[in-house]
């Protein structure tokens, strides 16, 4: 019998969903908010809650705009648990596209979060006008789940194969240098085994999409392409993570299978609240502080210490 069903896992769904709230409580007031900053703009003009995205005019602008995309195990969160670290690289000279996705519910699957993220992009570039973002100095980061569509999609944009693969059309003037990925998951086919030993078909079906075999897993596991050569990665890649997270091995593994290409920040601090995405849940503790003063130093050097 495996231990994870639908209904306990959407329990931990709202377990996570409260703690999530009183965190936010914890920080500052939303209410004293940059009037540059416009909220639930509609990249698909339907009434999608999953298809808005905010806008953070930074009043210091460096040239760069980041688009996140928030974690939440592919089947939970909303652009609004990211507003505050986003708020902070706003401050810090970056425009910021923080944004939503549709949430995994048994009926889609990590390809259709990839149309949709180009699509957004696609919006963005037909609609620079009210953004002016400057598309030779676009940074894609994400965070957990986020992680992995930030990864996949920075591939479809630099590789013609891929972008192919989710039959997306991009515009032809995007490029993308260097991507932010926290705690991201990497092997998408480690996960997914994992996955597989603890939850009954229908829980699995919930988290990875309908009808998903080993062969589909690999064709969108950024480990399975990058080590078999059918990428190429043009961009830096800033990775963080932690002693106590989960998901560290992920990190490790990037680390290892692109050493080129990756800065890996690995916090080894054994308090147990710097875990999974430590620099976005708890943003002002000394090591998230580190972090992510170490995200503005990578974004912003011309060259990369890795």
């Amino acid at each position: 019998m495996k231990l994870v069903t639908l209904p306990l896992a959407k329990l931990i769904i709202k377990y996570i969903a409260r703690h999530d709230k009183k965190r936010d409580q914890k920080l500052k007031s939303i209410a004293d908010i940059n009037p540059n900053y416009l909220f639930d703009i509609n990249y698909f003009k339907d009434d999608k809650k999953s298809h808005l995205f905010d806008f953070y005019k930074s009043n210091d602008e460096n040239g760069m705009t980041i688009i996140d995309i928030h974690g939440g195990g592919y089947v939970y969160s909303y652009k609004e648990n990211n507003f505050y670290i986003n708020d902070f690289f706003a401050k810090n000279g970056f425009n910021i596209i923080n944004t939503n996705y549709t949430l995994f519910d048994g009926s889609i699957n990590i390809k259709d979060t990839i149309k949709e993220m180009a699509r957004l992009i696609n919006y963005l570039h037909d609609n620079n006008d009210k953004f002016n973002i400057d598309f030779n100095n676009l940074i894609i980061k994400g965070d957990s789940a986020g992680g992995h569509i930030a990864l996949l999609l920075a591939l479809a944009i630099t590789n013609k194969n891929i972008a192919d693969y989710y039959d997306l059309e991009l515009p032809k003037n995007i490029k993308i240098n260097k991507i932010i990925l926290n705690s991201p998951v990497y092997d998408y086919e480690m996960l997914y085994n994992l996955a597989k030993k603890f939850m009954n078909k229908k829980t699995l079906n919930y988290f990875f999409g309908p009808k998903v075999d080993l062969n589909f897993i690999n064709e969108n596991n950024p480990s399975y392409l990058i080590r078999n050569n059918l990428v190429k990665v043009n961009f830096n890649i800033f990775v963080s993570t932690s002693y106590n997270d989960f998901l560290n091995s992920h990190s490790l593994k990037l680390k290892s299978e692109c050493f080129d290409k990756v800065y890996l920040d690995f916090t080894f601090s054994k308090d147990k609240s710097i875990n999974h995405i430590h620099n976005i849940i708890n943003m002002s503790s000394k090591e998230g502080m580190l972090t992510n003063n170490k995200i503005i130093n990578f974004l912003t050097s011309t060259s990369v210490n890795k």
